[in-house]
């Protein structure tokens, strides 16, 4: 494999394992002593116990089908996006592997960390896995390498993320419009870019035990001028999510 595909590769592992301007609501809630855990009902300004919270999301998405969709967008004070990176990922235990597509647009994306302005695909099963980028003048170019890992079900829920995020800060509960609502502030924590004063991630809770999204947003300069950075990662399809190998992969495979 040449050191594109391996970039290419290495990008796609990060994205898979995680690591902007939202408005979470009131967090100056009084704290109480006692500690929410996993999905408990909780009362507003409820300190949150982070690990439990996160294994709990992580075992409720365990056995099941599920859809991963990431999205990291880098924007100027001007408004101008200097990266737009989405990822979409779909797992089925009981499927023949794991389909990964990510794609990265704006006015410079591989300075923020993106493999190529364009789309990479990804099919992985035990017995190996195909590449294919997609550029922006329409050419395709297809690579088969065995070095390719399939990620484990565990790795793909992001628990590690959600749970290394909401104990570095102070994570507590929120009355939100939209359900159950986590908010945690604060800035020690490491982030994707730069150093920034205060950082904010926003977890909503489904009713099946499991995190429906969340959200990671902070301010920080990068080569001395001002972005914001916003990341979600969003939990879709529990149970419904089917995967099937795209037809291109054969076609790796018969000209390798």
């Amino acid at each position: 494999m040449n050191l594109a595909w391996r970039v290419v590769g290495l990008a796609l592992l990060v994205a898979l394992a995680g690591c902007g301007a939202v408005s979470p609501g009131d967090t100056d809630a009084p704290a109480t002593t006692a500690e929410a855990t996993g999905t408990d009902v909780v009362t507003a300004g409820q300190a949150i116990d982070a690990f439990d919270l996160a294994e709990s999301h992580r075992d409720a998405l365990a056995n099941d089908s599920f859809t991963v969709t990431s999205s990291i967008t880098v924007q100027y004070a001007n408004g101008t996006a200097a990266l737009r990176q989405f990822g979409h990922t779909r797992l089925d235990p009981d499927g023949d592997g794991v389909l990964t597509r990510q794609t990265a647009t704006g006015s410079d994306p591989t300075q923020f960390g993106a493999p190529f302005d364009g789309v990479v695909e990804r099919w992985a099963n035990e017995s190996g896995g195909v590449y294919r980028l997609t550029y922006e003048n329409g050419t395709t170019e297809l690579d088969e390498s065995r070095t390719a890992r399939v990620p484990r079900v565990e790795q793909a829920t992001r628990w590690e993320d959600v749970a290394g995020l909401l104990s570095a800060l102070d994570a507590r509960h929120v009355d939100g419009e939209d359900g159950d609502t986590v908010v945690a502030t604060g800035s020690d924590v490491q982030v994707t870019y730069g150093d920034p004063s205060e950082v904010t991630v926003t977890a909503r809770l489904s009713d099946r035990e499991h995190l429906d999204s969340y959200t990671v947003s902070y301010r920080t300069m990068r080569d001395g001028t001002p972005v914001q950075v916003t990341r979600t990662v969003r939990f879709t399809n529990v149970g419904e999510t089917t995967v099937e190998q795209p037809f291109w992969v054969e076609d790796a495979q018969n000209s390798s």
